[in-house]
């Protein structure tokens, strides 16, 4: 196994592979809590060591651990790493067998970000049953990341989360720096992800337009002319 590899799994998740789910809710609205699903974990595993990989499931008393095996060419023997799952609400065995292997995959680095993830709050109608807060309208709410960036200098640097009519519901962005921005366009080596970045800052920094404009022009000009900063 290979250090390469390792770093090809931590690689930050992009944002079809990011869900959104309602966590608590209150009298304002709701916190969104940011998660994967189980299909993430393989599908990265699967990319990254093809057939070279295998989970095994036990019990250890109430608890069910699934354990990831990766097998070491140089060491000649399967690397373990294990976690445990906890049941699902809805669907409790497929559930506990999911989340256990969600939680292995983030022992190898799959997501580990989404730990990290900022407060993220949706101001909604909501309605008190008893001694608990829910959404109003909670089968009509399906949310869904449109924008997500994740670096591993900045952490976090935007979410745009959107309800099932493409309205935005939450907008998250690091505060707006300059400097930042200059040092991530200017290690930017493809002309179509410097215009994907660049209108997703336009979008969550409209305040500041023009000096994004600006930069990002910039950068454009100088990848047309060959220019690839170290």
């Amino acid at each position: 196994m290979e250090n390469k590899q390792i770093l090809e799994l931590m690689q930050p998740l992009k944002a079809a592979d990011v869900e959104v789910r309602v966590g608590n809710v209150n009298k304002s609205g709701a916190n969104l809590l940011l998660y994967k699903t189980a299909r993430v974990d393989t599908r990265r595993l699967n990319e990254v060591f093809g057939a070279g990989w295998q989970c095994d499931y036990a019990r250890d008393g109430e608890n069910l651990v699934c354990t990831i095996s990766v097998y070491d060419k140089e060491l000649g023997q399967w690397v373990k790493r294990c976690n445990v799952g906890t049941k699902s609400y809805t669907e409790e065995t497929k559930g506990e067998y999911s989340d256990a292997l969600k939680r292995a995959g983030t022992v190898w680095g799959v997501g580990l970000e989404l730990y990290n993830a900022p407060d993220l709050f949706m101001f909604c109608t909501t309605k008190q049953e008893k001694n608990r807060y829910k959404i109003a309208d909670y089968a009509n709410t399906k949310l869904s990341i449109s924008k997500y960036r994740y670096s591993k200098v900045y952490g976090f640097e935007y979410i745009q989360i959107v309800n099932k009519d493409s309205q935005d519901v939450v907008n998250y962005a690091l505060d707006f720096n300059k400097t930042r921005l200059e040092r991530t366009v200017g290690n930017m080596k493809d002309v179509v992800k410097l215009k994907e970045y660049c209108n997703d800052m336009l979008i969550m920094h409209k305040r500041w337009k023009q000096e994004i404009i600006d930069i990002c022009t910039a950068r454009s000009e100088e990848l047309k002319k060959g220019v690839i900063n170290e």
